[in-house]
């Protein structure tokens, strides 16, 4: 259960919430912004190639 659905089914703003899962808000509103998105990282996505017979 996420945390909108918390929010519509206690009528409990999400600043307690936050406060009792002890993470600050900046984190908070970083993965709100996140939530439903692909993750996507910067780093490159290694490939089967890159390994070789040997190393397996």
């Amino acid at each position: 259960m996420t945390l909108p659905n918390w929010n519509e089914r206690t009528e409990i703003s999400a600043e307690p919430f936050v406060f009792w899962l002890g993470i600050a808000s900046s984190k908070f509103l970083e993965y709100r912004g996140q939530y439903g998105k692909v993750n996507e990282r910067n780093a490159r996505i290694p490939r089967d190639g890159w390994i070789g017979d040997e190393e397996t």
